[in-house]
């Protein structure tokens, strides 16, 4: 079992690096370099948050009996309604409107 750690090091290195660039990016993509530092300190501020309520959402639903399978599988609900709403806002951003000429 041991063999599995360095593909799951590999492969989280290769998340971190590609998230923290690739959302910096599309951030100022989506909304303007000029708005850049206050969309990156409300993520941070709200991951920070959302990885101190993790677990103690975890171990609450846990002490309510639930088994770890079935909180892992409402998180990943979780998860999965995040992506569909990340998907329908994007789908929703604002284009830019046409310029017509006199």
């Amino acid at each position: 079992r041991a063999f599995w750690v360095i593909p799951y090091m590999i492969m989280m290195g290769l998340h971190t690096g590609l998230i923290h660039t690739s959302a910096s990016a599309l951030w100022a993509e989506l909304y303007g370099p000029q708005h850049l530092g206050a969309i990156k300190s409300l993520y941070l501020a709200l991951m920070v948050f959302a990885s101190a309520v993790g677990p103690v959402v975890m171990g609450m639903l846990m002490d309510a009996g639930l088994s770890i399978y079935r909180v892992c599988s409402v998180f990943g609900g979780f998860i999965a309604v995040g992506a569909v709403l990340i998907v329908l806002a994007l789908r929703m951003r604002p284009t830019p409107p046409d310029i017509v000429s006199p």
